[in-house]
Order: C-alpha cells, then structure tokens, then sequence
C-alpha cells in the first residue's frame, strides 16, 4: 500500500501529550486500513488552522460502514474518539462502500494548551 504524506515541514510546537494522541490515532486509523480496507492507497495529512490542528487519513479501500463502527472487540477508534475528546477534540469517519473511508480527528488549540 502506498501512503501519501501531506504534514508540515516546520516542527510543531504543541504540547507533547497532543502530539501523542494524534500519533495514536494516525497509527490507529493506518493500521485499520492496512488490515481490513483492502486498500491500494491511502493518504495523512496534517493541517493547523482556525485555532486547531487537525488530522486526515483517508483511503481508495472498500469503505467502512456503520456496523464496523461497533463489531465486538473493536475498541481502537472508540478508544482514540475518547482520546480526543478529553483534549476537547472529535473523531469523524465517512466510509462509503467500494469508495474507501474518510477519518478526521481534531483538537482546538486553546483547550490542548490549557490541559
């Protein structure tokens, strides 16, 4: 699988447990898409703007429905939505069958420095 990067080339000044829970859910998501997606391709990109910095994975997979969100034993994006929201942050996934899926994590600023 071929993944594109689209991330800052500055080093970014944010907290470290920031960092470390967008690294997780990064992880999280590419390794959902390594295992279950059956993807050519996939793409992470990382864009700081509007007091917040945000995280896209997306890939060309077999999407990923509704009922993926909640098979049993599947806690890793349950786990990384929890994750952000204790930053104030959100996870959102838009999978469209046979059009991949679409994962975006964000975390306000103000809210992560504050924590």
């Amino acid at each position: 699988m071929s993944v594109d990067l689209d991330i800052p080339s500055a080093s970014l000044a944010l907290p470290q447990h920031v960092l470390g829970v967008l690294y997780d859910v990064a992880r999280e998501a590419l390794g959902n898409v390594a295992r279950h997606a059956r993807a050519t391709r996939a793409s992470l990109g990382v864009a700081i703007s509007g007091g917040g910095i945000s995280l896209r994975v997306s890939d060309n997979g077999c999407g990923m429905g509704e009922q993926d969100r909640h098979k049993p034993g599947c806690y890793g994006l349950l786990r990384a939505a929890e994750r952000l929201a204790g930053l104030g942050g959100s996870l959102r996934t838009l999978g469209l069958a046979g059009s991949g899926t679409l994962l975006r994590a964000s975390v306000p600023l103000a809210s992560a420095d504050r924590r």
